[in-house]
């Protein structure tokens, strides 16, 4: 027999390192072509700590998987690699042109380093905005801005998210979804500190001015500010001017850059103690762009002329006017009083901005010929209802005396006289005295009722933060009827909206708000009839501490509860309520005080004062901080509704109001009234009202509905912990994606007769309102026409965002959920690398699985007459 050979083969042995993949490193297909200024992200596919490398050498102080840095120079081109756990990636080339990008990104409201759960509003400089897409990296992850209908025409504004405090920033940018032309970068910075250093400009270029300005929140009285520069050699403290808050840096060089800090010693204004805190800014790194093509700026009047010899020839002049310290595009040749800049553009890049311009205005005469004054209201406040805050103006400006039945009204002296009505008791005669004349009697006739539609706060207070905003719901069904309108630094404005919801509610964020002497007044009105809704008046602060009362319009013979919020949420020792200047006995730590069965005895100007714990102070001293004085009226009420329920039976009762009136019923969520079209209602809190085309009763006292049968309870839970039990082992190892979220934006509409629409969020000198408001022309100034709603791509309307509807997250906005495939929420894809998909960088609307055209709608803004539009102007003196 033969001998059986076998032959045994033993495979090879494998390094460790075998199944798992060399890293790579990529740039999103969105980030390119990269440009001078950019900050852009270079990914690694390693995860965990890893090395970068710039030409072979190691970048020193990068081990994250996300290298973040801007393009200083061209110079920054060349070959990126990343090493993690033993194995380097292949050089990706980093191609840079020596341009910036042919469409900026500009910051139109807020700072480039922001606080925490604010935001800031941004526009893209384009007219074929339908073309565009903007995105955000933030938290480790990139998201598209979520639009569904664009503006026809530019340009295209939102509003960031509320920004949550990272280590690392958000960076915003646009790209066309047809060429490779891209936007510049924005980045923010987000801090928590009560103390911020702002670079202006952001980023800075070298050879050009640079100014640092030192940003403590809430306006108190600064004693001093020590500016610092970190570099190589050790930490350099900064000589300037006493007590300024700015730093300057004149022609700015490489040795100029660095992270810089600001340290601010203060006093709040609104403090009962003496004490003063000293707080230092987070640190902000300075670097300096270099910059080859520089534009050169010059004017004579209706002629500006924008240069550039390194430019390419076909390149077309753009101007911009700087207020404030941001940039806003004019079309116009003949410029304003103001200070601008210029630059020269072509398809593939841009100069940088040329030194700023100063424009001079013509000095103009004293006007001549004061004619008698007049007083009047506009068309849109009337009829006038109890409970509404209206606005009488006198013809006459400056200093004027206004009088109620002949009786002098004590302290109101400014033009427009703005009063809350109480009750009908303030209907009569009102007069107007300017310059020794006084005007004929205006006679204000007052409804004995609330009005028939109400506009409510959804999301925010009656007191808002200087820069926040709230979120207003107007609960009618024929939307396409209403107008809304809001008075403001006043003047008179309406909200223009070109495509309206089909159906209720109306929902609409409000412009972040500024600090000013008079409220933010909204209140809306249905087109070819005397129906409007309520008023909402928003009391702005710049103060840490806020008294909120809660209603904000209360009711005589009901409660009222005062609510201290300091912001920042630290901790808090102790609470004190005063009313007209005196301490009110509260309980100890107590944040709230409460008024029972409210009279009139108990009107009069409320503050609260807290003391507490500033968590981001560099001393242990305790704060002490008195908030604004606010205001509290009782309305007297004749028309008082009662509500009862029994299950799947809510009911309604005015004794005193008309017959055949409609009943309504709204749960009232965290202060917040939300209109509930079912009769089964589910376990909360509940008023109700009775209205009728005219009129509506006060809401009734707040009803607590107890929750549904114990025995379907027990059903629930069942089904609930069956259903966790059998799904949640499959799904609880599956990774989580990055959920997307909902940008608010404010875009570009234009109405019928080429008039225009959203209030920007812009803080300028009086007079100087360029790109800022249209004005309504001729005698039908108040008369708002508004295009017919349409289901085209190409037309927008307001973003509502939706509120979850799973009860416990009730007052919780819906996330848009990341990649995930079907099972995930709302079907939206996240965005891909630039190797892994073959059309990257095409980019369309998103929208959830399953719903064709769904998506997010978007708040409108309008240009006319060659000016961006925001509200429109009621002309003033007439109806």
């Amino acid at each position: 027999m033969k001998n059986l050979v076998v032959l045994f083969v033993f495979g090879a042995i494998l390094p460790f390192s075998l199944g798992q993949s060399r890293p790579r490193v990529t740039i999103k297909e969105q980030f390119l072509p990269v440009y001078l200024g950019d900050t852009i992200v270079l990914t690694c596919s390693e995860g965990g700590n890893v090395k970068w490398y710039f030409n072979d050498i190691v970048i020193s102080d990068q081990t994250q998987q996300n290298y973040i840095f801007t393009i200083k120079s061209t110079s920054a081109q060349g070959q990126y690699a990343c090493e993690g756990h033993g194995s380097k990636s292949d050089a990706y080339n980093l191609k840079i042109e020596d341009s910036f990008p042919p469409v900026v990104l500009v910051i139109q409201s807020g700072h480039s380093v922001v606080y925490k759960d604010d935001s800031v509003l941004l526009a893209l400089y384009v007219d074929d905005c339908l073309n565009w897409t903007c995105y955000v990296y933030k938290k480790q992850g990139f998201h598209p801005v979520i639009i569904k209908d664009y503006p026809k025409t530019g340009p295209l504004k939102f509003m960031t998210c509320s920004v949550e405090k990272t280590s690392e920033p958000y960076i915003y940018w646009c790209k066309n979804k047809i060429t490779n032309m891209r936007s510049s970068t924005v980045v923010l910075t987000v801090t928590d500190l009560m103390v911020k250093l702002v670079p202006h400009p952001a980023p800075p270029e070298l050879g050009k001015d640079l100014e640092l300005e030192c940003v403590v929140h809430g306006a108190p009285t600064i004693s001093n500010v020590i500016f610092y520069k970190d570099n190589n050699t050790g930490t350099t403290t900064l000589t300037h001017p006493q007590n300024s808050v700015k730093y300057l840096i004149e022609n700015m060089t490489k040795t100029d850059e660095g992270n810089y800090k600001c340290e601010a010693t203060f006093t709040n204004q609104a403090s009962s103690s003496n004490s003063e805190f000293t707080v230092k800014s987070v640190p902000q790194k300075v670097v300096g762009i270099e910059v080859t093509l520089v534009a050169v700026m010059s004017y004579t009047p209706g002629n500006p002329v924008c240069t550039c010899s390194e430019c390419r020839s076909d390149g077309k002049s753009e101007f911009y006017e700087i207020v404030n310290g941001h940039y806003k595009k004019d079309e116009n040749t003949a410029l304003s009083q103001g200070k601008y800049a210029c630059r020269v553009r072509w398809d593939t890049g841009a100069s940088s901005f040329s030194l700023p311009y100063s424009v001079f205005g013509a000095v103009l005469p004293f006007s001549l010929g004061q004619s008698r004054p007049t007083v009047n209201i506009k068309e849109q406040f009337l009829p006038v209802y109890l409970g509404d805050t209206i606005v009488l103006t006198c013809s006459e400006g400056g200093n004027v005396k206004w009088y109620f039945n002949n009786t002098v009204v004590p302290d109101q002296t400014q033009q427009n006289y703005i009063f809350t009505i109480k009750s009908t008791s303030a209907q009569g005669q009102y007069v107007c005295e300017g310059r020794g004349s006084k005007s004929d009697a205006y006679n204000l006739k007052i409804e004995d009722s609330f009005p028939p539609e109400i506009l409510v706060t959804q999301s925010g207070h009656s007191v808002v933060y200087k820069d926040d905003s709230v979120l207003l719901a107007l609960y009618v069904d024929d939307c396409l009827n209403w107008t809304c309108y809001v008075y403001k630094k006043q003047r008179f404005y309406h909200v223009k909206i070109k495509d309206y919801p089909k159906t209720g509610p109306l929902e609409f964020w409000t412009s972040s708000v500024e600090k000013t002497s008079e409220p933010y007044i909204y209140w809306c009105k249905k087109k070819n009839t005397n129906m409007r809704s309520s008023t909402v008046v928003l009391a702005v602060t710049d103060r840490w501490i806020q008294l909120v009362p809660n209603p904000a319009l209360p009711e005589l013979g009901k409660q009222l509860e005062l609510e201290c919020i300091v912001r920042g949420a630290p901790k808090i020792k102790n609470v004190i309520f005063y009313k007209d200047g005196k301490a009110m006995l509260t309980p100890q730590n107590d944040v709230k005080y409460l008024i029972e069965n409210m009279t009139k005895t108990d009107e009069g100007n409320y503050e609260c004062e807290a003391t507490y714990t500033f968590q981001a102070s560099s001393s242990n001293s305790e704060f002490t901080v008195k908030s604004e004085p606010q205001k509290v009226i009782g309305i007297e009420v004749t028309l008082v509704a009662v509500m009862s329920y029994t299950p799947g039976n809510p009911v309604c009762t005015c004794s005193k109001c008309r017959r055949g009136s409609k009943s309504e019923f709204y749960e009232i969520e965290n202060g917040h009234y939300k209109k509930d079209e079912n009769t089964a209602l589910s376990q909360g809190k509940y008023a109700c009202r009775v209205r009728w085309d005219t009129g509506a009763s006060s809401f009734s006292l707040p009803y607590s509905v107890s929750g549904e049968d114990p025995n379907v309870l027990k059903i629930v839970v069942i089904v609930t912990v069956g259903y966790f039990h059998y799904f949640y082992p499959k799904r609880r190892n599956k990774q989580k994606s990055e959920a997307l979220y909902q940008e608010v934006p404010l875009d570009a509409v234009k109405s019928d007769k080429g008039e225009g629409g959203y209030e920007e969020l812009k803080g300028g000198k009086r007079g100087e309102r360029r790109g800022e408001y249209d004005t309504l022309k001729g005698p039908d100034a108040d008369k708002v026409t508004t295009a017919e709603v349409s289901d085209t791509r190409e037309q927008g309307g307001y973003e509502v965002l939706k509120v979850s509807q799973d009860d416990s997250r009730r007052n919780e906005y819906q996330t848009l959920k990341g990649e995930g495939g079907k099972e995930a929420e709302g079907g939206y894809k996240a965005l891909k690398t630039s190797k892994a998909e073959e059309d990257a960088g095409v980019y369309h609307t998103l929208s959830p699985a399953g719903e064709q055209g769904a998506g997010y709608e978007a708040l409108k803004l309008s240009k006319a007459e060659g000016k961006e539009g925001e509200y429109q102007t009621i002309q003033p003196g007439g109806n």
